[in-house]
């Protein structure tokens, strides 16, 4: 199984939704999150000296563009806080390339100048940060149009190629640069050509102590083969007359090469068979072509074009753009065998211009264009990148919040109008010290926080379990602190977070005092209702209303000897809230309620009886829709639900049976997604702790059931939140094995964005 993460990049790297696979991409997913309003394309990546470096272009007001980067390291998170500005010009930019050598990294591009030339020029950046050249790097100065550059590099030089308008024909050249910026080709080196034909669109690779450079040879009939030449680090040129990497039919085009294992691997797009079609094959450092007419790696009625690759541990991964724009991949051996496991990445708006990196997991940029909220005005067009991952068992479909290796529990999730947001307790500053992270995820699966926002309390106790609620852009966290000198105390805190001011306002809502427990928030309007339980005062249930400056402006005592773990739970209604909890009858802990008004004020003061079972009922969650409230809990090891009107009728005197498979099933979340409910479960049907959910509808009906994640690890302590058009977000609570032995917390998107892997 493979892992991945996706990002935003300008902010960080950010990643489009779901994936299939391994670590969401920084990311976000981080990610290189920068939406400002401005478009951002032709991203670029390369990874050395244990950093990834991702470039792209803004393009700015009046056809202005700047060539930004952010560095991230091999854990995903962003090393700069925010873009590195590497270049800004009047003119156009296109078509970057970037790759890293002895401490360097160097940045190529393809600029639009006034006379309407395109020009090739490049930047150096070292892997603090530091933008080197003051003035663009001019590899061939010369009035004649450049285009297409690419390049690679060893040890202490990089080579660029690119083509050149020169006597009326486009000819392929380059020349080796040093960590310094010294051009060492003067002129360039010019690779062969038929007499009179064309030369296009270069593509080199480093192996095997030579550089292999591979581009598009015009035929007299006007088809293209494929040629390539070897380069030594001197600058000798081993194959003057050229290496035939493929002469069919047809055209072959758009050439892609990488160095991987004593072999490199060139790839290009194929008409031979009427489509355009991908192939394959491997070159030795000898310049022989081994796979003598190409390796077929993905043929059928598709446009195929942007064509990438790059060689991981054992294996190569090809990616390409497809017709409706979406992005794809696949694995090709060492032995040139296609392997079965695809890659595939896909939303609701466009995708396209892919490249991809190697260190220890592969890092996938690319651009994507569309909303990434339902209430946005108008579409963006973003760089995004995607962590992939190989070896790892991580979930499928899923993306860590945090990709950072330390312990994260207890996550809980609202949707507020515009984004997901995601409250959880971290270990981030030892076992002993847990605390609070929020992070928002847009529709699009786009984070929109460049890290995990930590929600700072000064108590200066552990923190745990969050309580989260919206009333819009701020968010209300309920937490309670313990300290380890005396563990049956208990501090209530209640803090307004606002991540976009960096906006924190705490209200501690108890001292430590013994039997204080934390219970539930729900907002409603301009308020909060944190209700709360008191072990030591007749077993008793609270309430706080907090309105949305973080002002305490009531706290009423709702009930009294409840059981004693009540687990209060609340949820808000058109006309108020319904607080549920536990309470001991004659023996048997069942589940009662309580209606309260838009303020918290109780509206009936007898207690609705929920549920009426032989068995202990727990763990209740509550969410309306539809003009009702749906009261989901467990009870003997299965999910059961009922339903409570306004009035406080239940209409389930015998409770609608969620799920009643083997195994114990516990720890449900619900919202309501427009039509229907959703339900989602802790379920050891397998033997481990899995999640599963369903749908239930307005009438009681159980519709659907479906599995979230089943992984051979523990997936544990959902929550699920609804967005907009039937979409919902579930996140859980997962291990993730070797090399990050951590929990982590995951989540995936219903329907499914982004990135999947798909297995035949």
């Amino acid at each position: 199984m493979t892992a991945t993460i996706m990002i935003l990049l300008a902010s960080v790297l950010l990643p489009t939704g779901g994936i299939r696979g391994s670590d969401p991409f920084m990311a976000a997913p981080q990610n290189f999150y920068g939406i400002s309003g401005e478009a951002e394309d032709n991203g670029a990546v390369t990874s050395g000296d244990s950093i990834y470096f991702a470039v792209w272009t803004v393009c700015g007001p009046g056809g202005s563009a700047n060539i930004v980067g952010r560095r991230f390291n091999t854990s995903g998170i962003a090393l700069d806080d925010g873009t590195i500005s590497i270049y800004q010009t009047t003119g156009g930019i296109d078509l970057l390339d970037i790759a890293y050598g002895d401490g360097i990294f160097l940045t190529v591009w393809q600029e639009k100048e006034t006379n309407a030339f395109a020009h090739i020029y490049g930047k150096r950046v070292d892997t603090l940060g530091n933008v080197l050249d003051e003035e663009p790097i001019d590899f061939h100065e010369i009035e004649a149009p450049q285009r297409l550059p690419h390049l690679t590099s060893v040890e202490d030089e990089f080579f660029v190629v690119w083509q050149e308008h020169e006597d009326s024909l486009w000819r392929v050249k380059g020349v080796r640069v040093t960590p310094y910026g010294e051009i060492l080709d003067e002129p360039p080196i010019e690779f062969y050509s038929l007499p009179g034909a064309n030369g296009f669109r270069p593509d080199v690779a480093y192996g095997g102590g030579m550089f292999l450079a591979v581009w598009e040879v015009e035929n007299p009939d006007g088809t293209l083969d494929l040629a390539g030449s070897r380069v030594a680090p001197d600058g000798e040129i081993i194959d003057p007359w050229g290496i035939e990497v493929s002469i069919c039919e047809g055209f072959q085009y758009r050439p892609a090469i990488a160095y991987g294992d004593s072999l490199f691997f060139a790839v290009w797009i194929d008409t031979r068979n009427g489509r355009h079609d991908i192939y394959g094959a491997r070159i030795s450092p000898e310049g022989f072509v081994i796979d003598e007419g190409g390796i077929p790696l993905d043929t059928g009625d598709n446009l195929r074009s942007f064509l990438r690759v790059s060689s991981g541990d054992d294996r190569y991964l090809v990616l390409w753009q497809e017709s409706d724009f979406d992005i794809a991949g696949k694995f090709v051996d060492r032995e040139g065998n296609l392997l079965e496991d695809s890659l595939h990445i896909s939303s609701s708006g466009y995708d396209f211009h892919p490249d991809l990196t190697w260190l220890d997991r592969y890092l996938i940029v690319y651009t994507h264009e569309g909303k990434l909220r339902p209430a946005d005005h108008c579409e963006f067009k973003a760089v995004l990148g995607v962590f992939y991952e190989e070896g790892a068992h991580l979930p499928d479909l899923a993306f860590p919040l945090d990709a950072r290796t330390y312990n994260q529990s207890h996550p809980t999730v609202v949707f507020d109008g515009y984004s997901y947001a995601v409250a959880w307790s971290s270990f981030i500053f030892g076992e002993d010290n847990p605390t609070i992270f929020l992070r928002r995820i847009s529709p699009s699966g786009a984070f929109t926080d460049p890290y995990p926002y930590e929600c700072r309390y000064t108590c200066g106790y552990r923190l745990n379990a969050p309580g989260l609620a919206s009333t819009g852009s701020r968010y209300g966290i309920a937490t309670c602190s313990w300290n380890p000198e005396d563990t049956l105390s208990r501090a209530l805190f209640f803090n307004l977070v606002d991540p976009d001011q960096d906006y924190i306002r705490e209200h501690p809502l108890s001292g430590q005092r013994p039997g204080r427990l934390r219970g539930d928030v729900a907002g409603r309007g301009a308020y909060y209702l944190y209700v709360w339980a008191d072990k030591t005062w007749n077993l008793s249930i609270h309430g706080t209303l907090f309105d949305t400056l973080n002002n305490l402006l009531e706290t009423r005592l709702y009930v009294t000897n409840v059981d004693s773990y009540p687990q209060p739970a609340v949820c808000a209604g058109d006309n108020g809230f319904l607080l549920v909890f536990r309470r001991n009858i004659e023996g048997v802990t069942n589940l009662q309620g309580k209606l309260l008004d838009p303020l918290g004020d109780t509206i009936h003061q007898g207690l609705i009886r929920i549920t009426e079972s032989d068995h202990n009922d727990h763990t209740p969650e509550l969410s309306w829709g539809d003009g009702l409230y749906l009261v989901i809990y467990e009870s003997n090891g299965d999910i059961y639900g009922v339903r409570v009107d306004t009035a406080g009728d239940v209409l389930d005197p015998d409770p609608i049976a969620i799920c009643a498979e083997q195994g114990r099933q516990s720890l449900p979340g619900v919202d309501f997604d427009g039509v229907n409910f959703v339900v989602v479960w802790q379920d050891e049907r397998n033997g481990n702790s899995d999640i599963y959910g369903a749908e239930v509808s307005p009438w009681g009906e159980v519709i659907d059931t479906f599995t979230v994640i089943a992984t051979p690890d523990e997936e544990m302590e959902p929550d699920v939140a609804c967005g907009p058009e039937g979409q919902f977000l579930v996140v859980w609570k997962g291990w993730t094995e070797t090399p990050h032995d951590a929990f982590r917390i995951w989540g995936r998107f219903f329907p499914d964005v982004g990135v999947a892997e798909e297995r035949t």
